[in-house]
């Protein structure tokens, strides 16, 4: 048995040493010039380099649509994080002890922040696309048969209209005016 399982192994190994030396003579041959493909390999080759060129297309697209995504993400997590501040504002401004000295300071901050919310939604944009100042979104080919299955909807949230409705707004004695907001 251990005979059979050594001569198994031999013969393996050289078929193995001969499959690998003709692969590389087969790509010396290719890489000179010297080999030649019959129509129907030159045909294959032909499609799958298309094919490859297509799904590199694909993958260029995914990374640029995450990109976007990703730049939206951490846009809408700062945005949150500055409505937070501005929901504390107006916490504050809401005490009995503060001036009309100290309220028009709260403002100033308010008005601040609201700028800076403008900012991130403004410049949230990869290549041009900004999926936080428009309605449309994001068309992406993730195939490459060039069918309606090969593209995918992204979709956008506008919240430029909440900086509109933000800049309405304005911290004046115990309230904060103008609280409505568009749908």
């Amino acid at each position: 048995m251990g005979n059979t399982i050594t001569s198994l192994a031999s013969t393996l190994s050289q078929a193995v040493d001969k499959v690998q030396k003709e692969i590389v003579e087969t790509q010396e041959q290719l890489a000179s010039g010297e080999g030649k493909l019959n129509a129907a390999e030159s045909g294959v080759v032909s499609r799958m380099t298309a094919q490859v060129a297509g799904y590199e297309s694909v993958t260029k697209n995914l990374t640029d649509a995450g990109s976007a995504i990703s730049v939206a993400q951490s846009a809408l997590t700062s945005v949150a994080d500055i409505m937070t501040q501005l929901k504390g504002l107006a916490v504050q401004a809401s005490s009995a002890g503060f001036s009309s000295t100290d309220r028009d300071s709260l403002n100033k901050t308010f008005a601040n922040l609201i700028n800076q919310v403008e900012q991130l939604v403004t410049s949230a944009s990869v290549n041009g696309a900004n999926l936080l100042n428009t309605d449309f979104g994001l068309q992406i080919t993730t195939g490459i048969d060039g069918t309606a299955q090969s593209q995918t909807q992204v979709s956008a949230t506008n919240v430029s209209t909440l900086v509109t409705s933000l800049k309405d707004l304005l911290i004046t004695g115990l309230q904060i005016k103008n609280l409505t907001f568009p749908a």
